[in-house]
């Protein structure tokens, strides 16, 4: 596949207002991954939920007695350390002493909270760490996350701009006239200590980079429209011309054209996801949650989730097809894919259902999840918001769940239906459910039990088969 086929991959759900500011996001930056929380505002004060910033650190466990909070929070590698905090209290005890925070510690609907001013701090003393903290961009960066880069102009039979990144990066591209942006919403990006670049040259001639509402995006300037192009592992990104853009002397002696009205968003490649070029008319996509560098959750002190929910996906796709039913998975080894990438790419082939597996170590039998939503009269035909282009499959998600939910009770396996904020369920643009499955006794080992995976794998893919010809029909 050439290099520009592998970067005009077009997604029609991103011309909407995906990647506009949103002022309640904080985005927390570490040396393998990057995650965003939403903040909120008590007393002319803002808060973050205290799970939310911890549980993808380690391990956290909670308990509220009245006004009291008890935290204990395991570190990877580490021992577990205790706190407990009290509603209306600027201390808070530890088991070596009272630290306090800047505002009073506050609980709300059995969740804790914590002021956003005191989040580095709090950080730096449980995790061991420095903290770097953009407070004004609500973008925090553990040790080791924060990423620099180079630009520089090539100048070649025509003229490029080369953007090196100390780390893979993947951003959001949006094209307008006259300038190509780039939108980094995972990817902890930093200024290279000037946040406007100027370039000599005629057709790129400079770039601006900003911090804001937990993201970062850069913005290059040119007189002709650009074309992204990804190489090094992500590390590299080259703009360049179009093809079909002529440099301004030779343009000027060509017949006027209208420029377009609106030029589209394009993602940059995805190597290891399996992207169809024209999808079977009833495709299920399977997605192994994590991957790579992103474990998952440590289900025990040698079984990570990535590898449970690449096994049990494995098998799914393989019961699914037993029935009939064509099925791909996002993920076939053992690579790296953000959420927005999975979203894009399930997206992209146009699935009659979406298929999200994960694994915990906690609880029994399963749990089938939708996303959490309010319901949407949005045409699923016209273009659907990419934050929640799940609103529009709401009915047919549920229906679907319940399906599964009572194929995995008929093989006795304990299950639970709900709805929850998973994402990228609310990215997809068609049927989706995440599927949680927990041990089947308390020995963490039957996660793996060959036996147990078919089991669900089975009423999986019975829970679909019932409903294909709703899921059909709806298409």
């Amino acid at each position: 596949m050439s290099s520009l086929s592998r970067i005009t991959l077009v997604l029609v759900l991103l011309l909407s207002t995906a990647y506009t500011a949103d002022d309640n996001r904080l985005t927390i930056y570490t040396a393998q991954t990057g995650y965003s929380i939403t903040v909120i505002e008590l007393q002319n004060t803002h808060y973050v939920g205290l799970i939310d910033v911890l549980d993808p650190l380690g391990r956290t466990e909670t308990r509220i007695d009245g006004n009291k909070l008890r935290l204990m929070f395991t570190p990877p590698g580490s021992s577990p350390r205790e706190f407990e905090f009290q509603a209306g209290n600027k201390t808070y005890k530890t088991s070596r002493d009272k630290p306090e925070f800047t505002a009073p510690f506050a609980i709300q609907n059995e969740r804790g909270y914590i002021p956003v001013a005191s989040l580095p701090a709090f950080l730096a003393s449980l995790l061991d760490q420095q903290i770097q903290f953009h407070e004004n961009a609500r973008r925090l960066f553990l040790s080791g996350a924060p990423t620099r880069f180079t630009a520089e102009i090539r100048k070649d039979a025509t003229p490029s701009l080369v953007l090196r990144f100390q780390k893979p990066v993947n951003p959001f591209i949006a094209t307008e006239p006259g300038k190509l942006r780039m939108v980094f919403t995972r990817d902890p990006v930093i200024s290279t200590g000037s946040d406007t670049l100027t370039f000599s040259d005629p057709i790129i001639s400079s770039a601006t980079f900003a911090e804001h509402s937990g993201l970062a995006d850069l913005t290059v300037n040119s007189t002709v429209p650009l074309i992204a192009a990804f190489s090094d592992g992500g590390r590299t990104i080259t703009l360049a011309p179009t093809p079909t853009t002529q440099p301004p002397a030779q343009a000027a002696t060509e017949q006027p054209v209208a420029p377009s009205a609106e030029l589209p968003i394009t993602t940059p490649p995805v190597s290891t996801l399996p992207l169809a070029p024209r999808a079977p008319s009833f495709l299920v996509v399977v997605d192994p949650a994590h991957g790579g560098d992103e474990r998952g959750a440590a289900l025990s002190n040698s079984l990570q989730e990535k590898d449970v929910t690449l096994s049990l996906a494995r098998r799914i796709a393989t019961q699914l097809e037993a029935k009939g039913i064509t099925a791909i998975l996002i993920r076939s080894g053992d690579s790296t894919n953000s959420l927005d990438q999975r979203a894009a790419a399930a997206n992209s082939m146009r699935p009659a259902l979406y298929i999200a597996v994960h694994a915990v170590s906690l609880g029994q039998g399963s749990t089938v999840f939708t996303a959490q939503l309010p319901p949407s009269t949005i045409d699923r035909r016209s273009f659907l918001p990419w934050n929640s282009a799940q609103s529009a499959y709401l009915d047919l998600s549920s229906i679907t769940g319940g399906s599964i939910a009572a194929e995995l009770n008929t093989r006795k396996v304990p299950v639970r239906a709900t709805s929850a904020s998973v994402r990228p369920l609310n990215n997809i643009a068609a049927p989706a459910v995440a599927i949680e499955v927990s041990p089947l006794s308390s020995d963490i080992s039957s996660l793996t039990s060959a036996d147990y995976q078919q089991r669900i794998a089975g009423a999986i893919a019975a829970g679909v088969s019932a409903v294909r010809n709703k899921l059909e029909a709806a298409r």
